[in-house]
Protein backbone atom coordinates (compact mmCIF):
# COMPACT_ATOMS: atom_id res chain seq x y z
CA UNK A 1 0.00 0.00 0.00
CA UNK A 2 1.21 3.19 -0.74
CA UNK A 3 2.14 4.91 2.43
CA UNK A 4 1.98 8.71 1.21
CA UNK A 5 -1.75 7.92 0.35
CA UNK A 6 -3.77 9.93 3.24
CA UNK A 7 -5.18 8.01 6.81
CA UNK A 8 -8.21 6.74 6.32
CA UNK A 9 -11.11 8.98 8.02
CA UNK A 10 -9.18 11.87 7.74
CA UNK A 11 -10.33 15.22 5.37
CA UNK A 12 -7.35 14.28 3.12
CA UNK A 13 -8.93 10.90 2.84
CA UNK A 14 -12.19 11.96 2.48
CA UNK A 15 -10.78 14.62 -1.04
CA UNK A 16 -8.54 11.80 -1.88
CA UNK A 17 -11.68 9.19 -2.54
CA UNK A 18 -13.31 12.03 -3.93
CA UNK A 19 -10.60 12.40 -6.30
CA UNK A 20 -10.38 9.20 -7.22
CA UNK A 21 -14.42 8.55 -8.47
CA UNK A 22 -14.25 11.38 -9.98
CA UNK A 23 -11.58 10.75 -12.44
CA UNK A 24 -13.61 7.35 -13.34
CA UNK A 25 -16.16 9.98 -15.14
CA UNK A 26 -14.37 13.35 -16.16
CA UNK A 27 -16.78 12.15 -19.08
CA UNK A 28 -20.08 11.44 -17.36
CA UNK A 29 -22.84 13.63 -18.00
CA UNK A 30 -23.81 16.59 -16.05
CA UNK A 31 -26.39 15.71 -13.26
CA UNK A 32 -27.84 17.50 -10.37
CA UNK A 33 -28.34 15.39 -6.65
CA UNK A 34 -32.25 16.03 -5.29
CA UNK A 35 -31.64 18.23 -2.22
CA UNK A 36 -34.13 17.35 -0.57
CA UNK A 37 -32.80 13.34 -0.49
CA UNK A 38 -29.04 13.67 0.22
CA UNK A 39 -29.35 10.27 1.56
CA UNK A 40 -29.97 8.60 -1.22
CA UNK A 41 -26.84 9.61 -4.19
CA UNK A 42 -28.64 7.76 -7.07
CA UNK A 43 -31.50 10.50 -6.62
CA UNK A 44 -30.17 12.62 -9.75
CA UNK A 45 -31.03 15.17 -11.95
CA UNK A 46 -31.70 14.12 -14.77
CA UNK A 47 -30.92 10.27 -13.61
CA UNK A 48 -27.96 8.71 -14.09
CA UNK A 49 -27.29 6.01 -15.95
CA UNK A 50 -27.73 2.32 -14.27
CA UNK A 51 -24.42 1.67 -11.98
CA UNK A 52 -23.83 5.45 -11.59
CA UNK A 53 -24.60 8.00 -8.95
CA UNK A 54 -24.10 12.15 -9.42
CA UNK A 55 -21.20 13.45 -7.50
CA UNK A 56 -20.52 17.51 -7.12
CA UNK A 57 -22.42 17.66 -10.75
CA UNK A 58 -21.27 14.67 -12.60
CA UNK A 59 -22.42 10.90 -12.75
CA UNK A 60 -19.59 8.91 -11.67
CA UNK A 61 -20.02 4.92 -11.23
CA UNK A 62 -20.90 3.30 -8.04
CA UNK A 63 -17.74 1.53 -7.10
CA UNK A 64 -16.64 2.99 -3.89
CA UNK A 65 -18.96 2.93 -0.77
CA UNK A 66 -22.01 4.67 0.51
CA UNK A 67 -20.21 6.42 3.05
CA UNK A 68 -17.54 7.22 1.63
CA UNK A 69 -20.23 8.94 -1.23
CA UNK A 70 -22.06 10.73 1.36
CA UNK A 71 -18.90 12.00 3.70
CA UNK A 72 -17.38 13.93 0.16
CA UNK A 73 -21.38 15.14 -0.68
CA UNK A 74 -21.67 16.42 3.15
CA UNK A 75 -18.16 17.78 3.38
CA UNK A 76 -18.15 19.24 -0.36
CA UNK A 77 -21.54 21.55 0.40
CA UNK A 78 -19.98 22.42 3.49
CA UNK A 79 -16.14 23.59 2.83
CA UNK A 80 -14.81 25.27 -0.02
CA UNK A 81 -11.85 23.85 -0.18
CA UNK A 82 -13.52 20.18 -0.58
CA UNK A 83 -16.19 21.81 -3.31
CA UNK A 84 -13.42 23.64 -5.42
CA UNK A 85 -10.94 20.49 -5.77
CA UNK A 86 -13.87 18.33 -6.53
CA UNK A 87 -15.05 20.77 -8.93
CA UNK A 88 -11.98 21.31 -10.74
CA UNK A 89 -11.76 17.68 -11.07
CA UNK A 90 -15.04 16.94 -13.00
CA UNK A 91 -14.69 20.01 -15.00
CA UNK A 92 -11.68 18.25 -16.51
CA UNK A 93 -9.64 22.00 -15.46
CA UNK A 94 -6.52 19.83 -13.95
CA UNK A 95 -4.91 16.23 -14.77
CA UNK A 96 -5.94 13.41 -12.60
CA UNK A 97 -2.25 12.84 -11.51
CA UNK A 98 -1.59 16.62 -10.36
CA UNK A 99 -4.58 16.73 -8.32
CA UNK A 100 -4.32 13.31 -6.34
CA UNK A 101 -0.62 14.66 -5.48
CA UNK A 102 -2.74 17.91 -4.44
CA UNK A 103 -4.97 15.61 -2.15
CA UNK A 104 -2.02 13.86 -0.61
CA UNK A 105 0.01 17.03 -0.57
CA UNK A 106 -2.93 18.75 1.73
CA UNK A 107 -3.12 15.72 3.94
CA UNK A 108 0.58 16.63 5.80
CA UNK A 109 -1.35 18.02 8.83
CA UNK A 110 -3.26 15.25 9.06
CA UNK A 111 -0.31 12.74 8.90
CA UNK A 112 1.54 15.29 10.84
CA UNK A 113 -1.37 14.65 13.67
CA UNK A 114 -1.98 10.98 13.35
CA UNK A 115 1.41 9.93 12.75
CA UNK A 116 3.65 12.31 15.02
CA UNK A 117 7.75 11.56 14.90
CA UNK A 118 8.35 9.40 17.25
CA UNK A 119 12.37 9.48 16.69
CA UNK A 120 13.20 11.68 19.04
CA UNK A 121 12.82 10.89 23.42
CA UNK A 122 13.15 14.88 24.16
CA UNK A 123 9.86 15.50 24.02
CA UNK A 124 8.08 17.55 21.26
CA UNK A 125 10.03 21.09 20.03
CA UNK A 126 7.47 24.35 20.39
CA UNK A 127 6.93 23.86 17.07
CA UNK A 128 6.42 20.07 16.48
CA UNK A 129 2.57 19.15 16.40
CA UNK A 130 1.36 17.25 19.58
CA UNK A 131 -0.53 14.73 18.58
CA UNK A 132 -4.11 14.69 19.54
CA UNK A 133 -4.85 11.49 21.31
CA UNK A 134 -8.31 11.38 21.18
CA UNK A 135 -8.48 11.70 17.86
CA UNK A 136 -6.66 7.78 17.92
CA UNK A 137 -8.22 6.54 20.69
CA UNK A 138 -11.58 7.75 21.43
CA UNK A 139 -12.49 7.67 25.62
CA UNK A 140 -15.00 4.48 25.61
CA UNK A 141 -15.36 5.37 29.76
CA UNK A 142 -18.88 4.58 30.36
CA UNK A 143 -19.33 8.66 31.26
CA UNK A 144 -17.80 9.87 28.34
CA UNK A 145 -19.70 11.01 25.37
CA UNK A 146 -19.50 8.65 22.48
CA UNK A 147 -17.28 10.09 19.73
CA UNK A 148 -20.19 7.75 16.65
CA UNK A 149 -23.39 9.43 17.74
CA UNK A 150 -25.04 6.95 14.74
CA UNK A 151 -23.63 3.77 16.91
CA UNK A 152 -23.95 4.51 20.55
CA UNK A 153 -22.78 1.81 22.79
CA UNK A 154 -26.18 1.95 24.48
CA UNK A 155 -25.21 -0.93 26.90
CA UNK A 156 -23.17 1.54 28.87
CA UNK A 157 -26.12 3.84 29.13
CA UNK A 158 -28.74 4.43 31.78
CA UNK A 159 -32.25 2.94 30.57
CA UNK A 160 -33.54 6.69 31.37
CA UNK A 161 -32.02 7.58 27.36
CA UNK A 162 -35.04 5.39 26.43
CA UNK A 163 -37.25 8.16 27.96
CA UNK A 164 -38.11 11.52 26.04
CA UNK A 165 -37.17 13.30 28.78
CA UNK A 166 -33.98 11.93 29.65
CA UNK A 167 -30.34 13.24 28.19
CA UNK A 168 -28.50 11.06 26.04
CA UNK A 169 -24.67 11.01 26.96
CA UNK A 170 -23.48 10.89 23.35
CA UNK A 171 -25.89 13.19 21.62
CA UNK A 172 -26.97 15.70 24.30
CA UNK A 173 -25.20 18.35 26.46
CA UNK A 174 -26.64 20.47 29.05
CA UNK A 175 -28.18 23.44 27.08
CA UNK A 176 -25.71 26.49 28.39
CA UNK A 177 -27.53 29.26 25.62
CA UNK A 178 -27.26 32.86 26.95
CA UNK A 179 -29.86 35.17 26.00
CA UNK A 180 -29.58 37.36 23.44
CA UNK A 181 -31.56 39.44 21.11
CA UNK A 182 -33.03 38.43 17.70
CA UNK A 183 -32.63 34.49 17.09
CA UNK A 184 -29.97 32.60 18.63
CA UNK A 185 -28.29 29.48 18.68
CA UNK A 186 -30.16 27.03 21.48
CA UNK A 187 -28.39 24.04 20.63
CA UNK A 188 -25.57 22.65 18.30
CA UNK A 189 -24.78 19.04 17.46
CA UNK A 190 -21.40 17.63 15.86
CA UNK A 191 -21.95 15.30 13.14
CA UNK A 192 -23.12 15.79 9.21
CA UNK A 193 -26.37 16.80 7.89
CA UNK A 194 -29.15 18.58 9.53
CA UNK A 195 -32.18 19.04 11.32
CA UNK A 196 -35.06 19.25 9.02
CA UNK A 197 -38.34 18.95 10.60
CA UNK A 198 -39.88 20.84 13.76
CA UNK A 199 -43.40 20.33 15.78
CA UNK A 200 -45.36 20.35 19.13
CA UNK A 201 -48.00 20.76 21.14
CA UNK A 202 -46.88 23.49 23.44
CA UNK A 203 -44.28 25.82 24.34
CA UNK A 204 -42.72 22.74 27.06
CA UNK A 205 -43.28 19.94 24.01
CA UNK A 206 -41.44 20.15 21.38
CA UNK A 207 -40.26 18.01 18.69
CA UNK A 208 -37.41 18.05 15.99
CA UNK A 209 -36.20 15.54 13.61
CA UNK A 210 -33.52 15.18 11.24
CA UNK A 211 -30.21 13.24 10.09
CA UNK A 212 -26.88 13.03 12.20
CA UNK A 213 -23.73 11.00 11.85
CA UNK A 214 -25.49 8.46 9.34
CA UNK A 215 -28.95 7.65 11.07
CA UNK A 216 -31.83 9.80 11.39
CA UNK A 217 -32.81 11.24 14.68
CA UNK A 218 -35.58 12.92 17.11
CA UNK A 219 -35.04 15.33 19.43
CA UNK A 220 -37.62 16.19 22.01
CA UNK A 221 -37.59 19.84 24.24
CA UNK A 222 -39.41 19.62 27.75
CA UNK A 223 -39.12 23.14 28.50
CA UNK A 224 -35.42 22.75 29.62
CA UNK A 225 -33.41 20.34 27.92
CA UNK A 226 -33.28 19.22 24.30
CA UNK A 227 -32.90 15.19 24.43
CA UNK A 228 -32.59 12.13 21.84
CA UNK A 229 -35.41 10.20 21.30
CA UNK A 230 -34.82 6.24 19.61
CA UNK A 231 -36.12 6.00 15.73
CA UNK A 232 -35.19 3.11 15.19
CA UNK A 233 -35.63 2.16 11.12
CA UNK A 234 -34.72 5.66 9.75
CA UNK A 235 -31.50 6.91 8.17
CA UNK A 236 -33.26 10.88 7.75
CA UNK A 237 -36.11 12.38 8.90
CA UNK A 238 -37.62 14.71 7.46
CA UNK A 239 -41.11 15.75 9.20
CA UNK A 240 -43.14 15.57 12.28
CA UNK A 241 -46.44 16.28 13.19
CA UNK A 242 -48.65 15.52 16.30
CA UNK A 243 -51.76 15.74 17.95
CA UNK A 244 -50.85 15.75 21.48
CA UNK A 245 -47.57 14.66 23.24
CA UNK A 246 -48.90 10.98 23.03
CA UNK A 247 -49.13 11.03 19.85
CA UNK A 248 -46.40 12.30 17.61
CA UNK A 249 -45.98 10.94 13.86
CA UNK A 250 -42.10 11.23 11.76
CA UNK A 251 -41.43 10.30 8.59
CA UNK A 252 -37.91 9.93 6.04
CA UNK A 253 -36.33 7.23 4.47
CA UNK A 254 -34.42 4.32 4.87
CA UNK A 255 -31.93 3.15 2.77
CA UNK A 256 -30.47 -0.63 2.24
CA UNK A 257 -29.82 -2.13 -1.31
CA UNK A 258 -33.24 -0.26 -2.15
CA UNK A 259 -34.44 2.93 -0.21
CA UNK A 260 -38.10 3.16 1.39
CA UNK A 261 -40.23 5.73 2.85
CA UNK A 262 -40.64 5.41 6.76
CA UNK A 263 -43.52 6.12 9.18
CA UNK A 264 -42.52 5.88 12.87
CA UNK A 265 -45.18 6.82 15.74
CA UNK A 266 -44.53 8.05 19.20
CA UNK A 267 -46.89 7.55 21.74
CA UNK A 268 -45.12 9.29 24.20
CA UNK A 269 -41.64 7.54 24.78
CA UNK A 270 -39.45 6.38 21.64
CA UNK A 271 -40.96 5.96 18.21
CA UNK A 272 -41.92 2.42 17.04
CA UNK A 273 -42.17 2.02 13.34
CA UNK A 274 -45.70 1.54 11.20
CA UNK A 275 -46.05 -0.64 8.41
CA UNK A 276 -47.05 1.20 5.41
CA UNK A 277 -47.17 1.59 1.31
CA UNK A 278 -44.35 4.20 1.19
CA UNK A 279 -42.02 2.89 -1.13
CA UNK A 280 -39.38 5.71 -1.64
CA UNK A 281 -39.17 8.54 0.32
CA UNK A 282 -41.62 10.45 2.76
CA UNK A 283 -40.94 14.63 2.97
CA UNK A 284 -43.58 15.86 5.52
CA UNK A 285 -46.82 14.60 7.40
CA UNK A 286 -49.90 16.68 8.71
CA UNK A 287 -53.33 15.63 9.93
CA UNK A 288 -56.96 17.39 10.97
CA UNK A 289 -57.47 14.56 13.77
CA UNK A 290 -55.87 11.80 15.58
CA UNK A 291 -57.76 9.25 12.48
CA UNK A 292 -57.02 11.60 9.72
CA UNK A 293 -53.50 12.18 8.66
CA UNK A 294 -51.48 12.98 5.33
CA UNK A 295 -48.31 11.90 4.57
CA UNK A 296 -46.58 13.16 1.33
CA UNK A 297 -42.85 12.09 -0.60
CA UNK A 298 -42.32 10.21 -3.71
CA UNK A 299 -41.98 6.89 -5.19
CA UNK A 300 -40.08 4.92 -7.64
CA UNK A 301 -41.78 3.55 -10.71
CA UNK A 302 -39.70 2.77 -13.94
CA UNK A 303 -37.49 5.36 -13.61
CA UNK A 304 -39.66 7.87 -13.07
CA UNK A 305 -40.39 9.67 -9.32
CA UNK A 306 -43.69 10.58 -9.19
CA UNK A 307 -45.43 11.92 -6.00
CA UNK A 308 -47.20 9.52 -3.56
CA UNK A 309 -50.10 10.75 -1.05
CA UNK A 310 -50.28 8.27 2.40
CA UNK A 311 -53.64 8.48 4.65
CA UNK A 312 -54.17 7.19 8.41
CA UNK A 313 -57.74 6.37 9.09
CA UNK A 314 -56.44 5.47 12.77
CA UNK A 315 -56.04 2.12 11.69
CA UNK A 316 -54.25 1.67 9.12
CA UNK A 317 -51.82 3.32 6.34
CA UNK A 318 -53.45 3.58 2.64
CA UNK A 319 -51.96 5.30 -0.43
CA UNK A 320 -54.28 7.59 -2.11
CA UNK A 321 -54.85 8.82 -5.79
CA UNK A 322 -53.68 11.78 -6.85
CA UNK A 323 -52.81 13.58 -9.98
CA UNK A 324 -49.13 14.50 -8.95
CA UNK A 325 -46.47 13.30 -11.27
CA UNK A 326 -43.58 14.66 -9.02
CA UNK A 327 -42.07 14.68 -5.73
CA UNK A 328 -44.84 15.91 -2.91
CA UNK A 329 -42.68 17.82 -0.40
CA UNK A 330 -45.29 19.62 1.54
CA UNK A 331 -48.71 19.27 3.39
CA UNK A 332 -50.61 21.31 5.34
CA UNK A 333 -54.69 21.48 5.87
CA UNK A 334 -57.57 23.74 7.22
CA UNK A 335 -59.60 20.66 8.49
CA UNK A 336 -60.64 17.46 7.09
CA UNK A 337 -61.82 18.86 3.52
CA UNK A 338 -59.40 21.76 2.95
CA UNK A 339 -55.85 20.18 2.48
CA UNK A 340 -53.25 21.75 0.10
CA UNK A 341 -50.05 19.58 -0.66
CA UNK A 342 -47.09 21.03 -3.09
CA UNK A 343 -43.86 20.05 -4.55
CA UNK A 344 -42.70 19.78 -8.38
CA UNK A 345 -44.09 18.63 -11.52
CA UNK A 346 -40.57 18.36 -12.92
CA UNK A 347 -37.31 19.66 -13.40
CA UNK A 348 -37.67 23.45 -14.80
CA UNK A 349 -41.90 22.77 -14.56
CA UNK A 350 -44.43 25.10 -13.06
CA UNK A 351 -44.52 24.10 -9.20
CA UNK A 352 -47.13 21.10 -8.18
CA UNK A 353 -50.22 22.70 -6.36
CA UNK A 354 -52.70 19.64 -5.29
CA UNK A 355 -55.76 20.48 -3.12
CA UNK A 356 -58.47 17.78 -0.98
CA UNK A 357 -61.89 18.84 -0.76
CA UNK A 358 -62.88 16.02 1.01
CA UNK A 359 -63.40 13.57 -1.93
CA UNK A 360 -60.46 14.00 -3.73
CA UNK A 361 -57.21 15.44 -4.90
CA UNK A 362 -57.03 17.67 -7.81
CA UNK A 363 -54.59 20.03 -9.26
CA UNK A 364 -54.63 23.70 -9.04
CA UNK A 365 -52.98 26.34 -11.09
CA UNK A 366 -50.12 28.11 -10.00
CA UNK A 367 -48.03 31.16 -11.41
CA UNK A 368 -45.73 29.97 -14.70
CA UNK A 369 -43.16 30.92 -13.53
CA UNK A 370 -40.64 27.62 -13.11
CA UNK A 371 -40.37 26.43 -9.37
CA UNK A 372 -40.56 23.88 -7.05
CA UNK A 373 -42.94 24.16 -3.59
CA UNK A 374 -40.98 22.22 -0.31
CA UNK A 375 -43.58 23.61 2.24
CA UNK A 376 -47.20 25.05 3.00
CA UNK A 377 -48.91 27.20 6.02
CA UNK A 378 -51.94 29.23 6.35
CA UNK A 379 -53.86 30.61 9.08
CA UNK A 380 -57.37 29.61 7.37
CA UNK A 381 -58.70 28.76 4.21
CA UNK A 382 -58.11 32.44 2.49
CA UNK A 383 -54.87 32.71 3.96
CA UNK A 384 -52.29 30.16 3.11
CA UNK A 385 -48.66 30.63 1.61
CA UNK A 386 -45.82 28.15 -0.11
CA UNK A 387 -42.64 28.76 -0.18
CA UNK A 388 -39.63 27.18 -2.46
CA UNK A 389 -37.49 28.34 -5.66
CA UNK A 390 -37.36 28.63 -9.30
CA UNK A 391 -35.50 25.32 -9.37
CA UNK A 392 -34.05 26.48 -12.62
CA UNK A 393 -30.41 27.11 -13.38
CA UNK A 394 -27.38 26.38 -11.01
CA UNK A 395 -28.53 29.79 -8.60
CA UNK A 396 -31.93 29.39 -8.51
CA UNK A 397 -34.03 32.37 -6.56
CA UNK A 398 -36.80 31.98 -3.15
CA UNK A 399 -40.36 31.90 -4.46
CA UNK A 400 -43.13 33.04 -1.93
CA UNK A 401 -46.91 32.52 -3.26
CA UNK A 402 -50.07 33.46 -1.54
CA UNK A 403 -53.83 31.77 -1.83
CA UNK A 404 -55.95 34.32 -1.19
CA UNK A 405 -59.69 32.25 -1.42
CA UNK A 406 -59.55 32.01 -5.18
CA UNK A 407 -55.84 32.10 -6.85
CA UNK A 408 -52.10 31.38 -6.44
CA UNK A 409 -49.97 35.10 -6.34
CA UNK A 410 -46.21 35.44 -6.71
CA UNK A 411 -45.19 37.46 -3.37
CA UNK A 412 -41.89 39.99 -3.66
CA UNK A 413 -39.16 39.29 -0.99
CA UNK A 414 -35.82 39.85 0.00
CA UNK A 415 -32.95 38.58 -2.33
CA UNK A 416 -32.83 34.81 -1.74
CA UNK A 417 -32.07 31.54 -2.83
CA UNK A 418 -34.60 28.88 -1.38
CA UNK A 419 -37.21 28.76 1.64
CA UNK A 420 -37.82 25.44 3.00
CA UNK A 421 -40.23 25.99 5.61
CA UNK A 422 -43.18 28.36 6.82
CA UNK A 423 -45.14 28.67 9.53
CA UNK A 424 -46.78 31.53 11.23
CA UNK A 425 -49.59 31.89 14.71
CA UNK A 426 -52.06 34.31 12.56
CA UNK A 427 -52.34 36.41 8.68
CA UNK A 428 -49.96 39.29 9.98
CA UNK A 429 -47.23 37.19 11.95
CA UNK A 430 -45.44 34.42 9.68
CA UNK A 431 -42.30 33.21 9.07
CA UNK A 432 -40.39 31.66 6.66
CA UNK A 433 -36.51 30.13 6.73
CA UNK A 434 -34.37 28.72 4.12
CA UNK A 435 -30.67 29.73 2.26
CA UNK A 436 -29.66 32.98 1.66
CA UNK A 437 -26.66 34.37 -0.81
CA UNK A 438 -24.49 33.80 1.81
CA UNK A 439 -26.07 31.98 5.03
CA UNK A 440 -29.15 30.79 6.94
CA UNK A 441 -32.20 33.17 5.83
CA UNK A 442 -35.05 34.24 7.96
CA UNK A 443 -37.61 36.07 6.70
CA UNK A 444 -40.51 37.80 8.50
CA UNK A 445 -44.44 38.70 7.13
CA UNK A 446 -45.85 42.02 9.19
CA UNK A 447 -49.39 41.93 6.94
CA UNK A 448 -48.08 43.99 4.68
CA UNK A 449 -44.50 42.99 3.40
CA UNK A 450 -42.08 40.28 3.52
CA UNK A 451 -38.64 41.18 5.75
CA UNK A 452 -35.57 39.67 6.49
CA UNK A 453 -34.39 39.06 10.39
CA UNK A 454 -30.96 38.36 11.17
CA UNK A 455 -29.44 34.78 11.26
CA UNK A 456 -26.72 33.35 12.80
CA UNK A 457 -26.62 30.59 10.98
CA UNK A 458 -23.72 30.38 8.31
CA UNK A 459 -25.20 27.70 6.29
CA UNK A 460 -28.96 26.71 5.82
CA UNK A 461 -32.23 26.63 8.21
CA UNK A 462 -35.00 23.55 6.93
CA UNK A 463 -37.63 23.86 9.66
CA UNK A 464 -39.46 26.21 11.70
CA UNK A 465 -42.13 25.84 14.43
CA UNK A 466 -43.60 28.10 17.56
CA UNK A 467 -45.89 27.98 20.21
CA UNK A 468 -46.58 31.70 19.79
CA UNK A 469 -45.22 34.67 18.47
CA UNK A 470 -41.81 35.08 21.07
CA UNK A 471 -41.73 31.15 20.93
CA UNK A 472 -39.93 29.91 17.87
CA UNK A 473 -38.11 27.31 16.71
CA UNK A 474 -35.73 27.28 13.62
CA UNK A 475 -33.92 23.84 13.10
CA UNK A 476 -31.03 23.92 10.18
CA UNK A 477 -27.24 23.16 9.32
CA UNK A 478 -24.64 25.29 10.47
CA UNK A 479 -20.61 24.60 9.65
CA UNK A 480 -20.18 21.76 12.22
CA UNK A 481 -23.47 20.00 11.92
CA UNK A 482 -27.41 19.91 12.72
CA UNK A 483 -28.30 23.48 14.75
CA UNK A 484 -31.14 24.79 16.59
CA UNK A 485 -32.28 27.93 17.02
CA UNK A 486 -34.93 29.83 19.18
CA UNK A 487 -36.07 33.37 19.53
CA UNK A 488 -37.07 35.85 18.33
Amino acid sequence: MDSSLPNSGSYGHQLYVALVAASLAVAGPACTLSRHNPLDPKRCIPPCAAGSTCLEGTCVPLDFGRNDQLSIVSDARRDPTARDATRDLVSGDHSVATLLDAAKETTKNDNAITQPDTTKSDGPKPDTPIPDKSLQQPDTKPDAPSADLATPDTSKLDSSILKPDAASPDLVTPDTATPCNGFCVAKSFSGGYSCRGLWGSGSNDVWAVGHINGSGHALHWNGANWTQVPSPGADFLQGVWGTSSTNVWAVGQRCGVVCSGVILHSNGGSFAQVSSPATYQLYAVWGAGASDVWAVGVVYSGGSYPGVVLHWNGSVWTQVPSPATGELLGVWGIGASDVWAVGRTCYGCPAAVLHWDGSGWTKVVSPAAPSELIAVWGSGSQDVWAVGDSGAGATPSGVILHWDGSTWATVSSPAIRRLDSVWGTGPNDVWAVGLGSTSGVILHWNGSSWAQVPSPITVALWGTWGSSSTDIWVGGTDNNGPVILHGP
